[in-house]
């Protein structure tokens, strides 16, 4: 949807960039305030198009971009547009490696997740080799 995200290292809050949209999108999507946003997420929510200012106001010594390919996909991650970094010292080496490496090692909490997820799958697997029938199809 067009989102961006700054996180500030030193002082660790988080700053999601939302697009503003027209009244309209209500008729087919739910769009969130950006209250319910920020209780949702637990981040500090503003508009993509408050970038410029933050950022200006920030005054950052310089900027990571995550850059790189994701070696399980061929994707990747896409970069926020180029008026927003610019006028700034980028760093486009490092971000992606530091985010990859973390993602490889997990809290207690996320192995919890990740065993219920596991048995629940595992469950509903049962579940349909009881049910199936010779003949049925995936549908």
């Amino acid at each position: 949807m067009g989102c961006n995200l700054i996180i500030d290292v030193d002082t660790e809050v988080t700053h999601l960039f939302v697009p503003r949209l027209d009244s309209l999108y209500r008729i087919w999507m739910t769009v969130l305030t950006l209250e319910q946003i920020k209780e949702k997420y637990q981040v500090e929510v503003h508009f993509n198009d408050e970038i410029h200012t933050f950022l200006k106001e920030f005054s950052p010594a310089f900027i990571y971009l995550n850059v790189g390919t994701n070696s399980d996909s061929d994707l990747s991650p896409a970069l926020p547009k180029e008026e927003y970094w610019k006028d700034y010292p980028v760093n486009r080496d490092s971000l992606f490696e530091i985010l990859s490496e973390a993602r490889v090692f997990k809290s207690d909490a996320e192995i919890e997740v990740m065993r219920w997820a596991s048995i629940i799958a595992s469950e509903a697997h049962v579940e349909v080799l009881r049910k199936a029938k010779v003949g049925m199809k995936e549908c």
